[in-house]
């Protein structure tokens, strides 16, 4: 990611930092949802791609990250039951965006269905009533330039409208 852009994204009261030239779908966005990919093919013409999705919360979700973490747990089983050679390698606190909120991060691993085995990077944080959740999924052979741009994402998203 030599060069980056900004992109303003009122509706979820964020902006982002996104290499120049990636492509935009923000056809889902008046439903939270952003969908942001690499036109140029990585290993194994896998289009490395980052899916940002943002929802209220309801009434009786937690924002502790002790009990956000303990509910990601119980995500494993179904992620490994929907993704091919699903393996987790990392479930744990960290942080995410600019003011920093406490963050659920997710590292792992699966292959898609054309065979490619690729790495998500996933953040979730919860602050002002809302759930961010911010995956970056990229080659696995590409792990060298993606873990690295996957958490300069997380770190840069900017919070404009969320109290921290």
């Amino acid at each position: 990611m030599d060069t980056t852009e900004h992109l303003d994204l009122p509706s979820l009261a964020l902006r982002l930092e996104l290499p120049t030239g990636w492509r935009i779908d923000d056809s889902g966005l008046s439903q939270g949802t952003l969908i942001v990919w690499d036109p140029v093919d990585w290993t194994g013409g896998f289009q490395a791609n980052l899916v940002l999705t943002q929802a209220a919360l309801t009434a009786n979700t937690t924002t502790d990250l002790s009990r956000m973490l303990v509910e990601q747990q119980a995500v494993e089983p179904v992620l490994a039951g929907e993704l091919q050679d699903y393996r987790v390698l990392h479930l744990g606190a960290d942080a995410m965006g600019r003011p920093s909120l406490p963050a659920v991060h997710r590292l792992s691993i699966y292959t898609t269905a054309p065979g490619v085995p690729v790495t998500m990077a996933q953040w979730l944080a919860r602050s002002g009533g809302l759930e961010t959740t911010l995956t970056f999924t990229f080659p696995t052979a590409d792990s060298g330039l993606g873990i690295d741009g996957a958490r300069g994402l997380a770190a840069q998203l900017e919070w404009t409208g969320m109290s921290a």
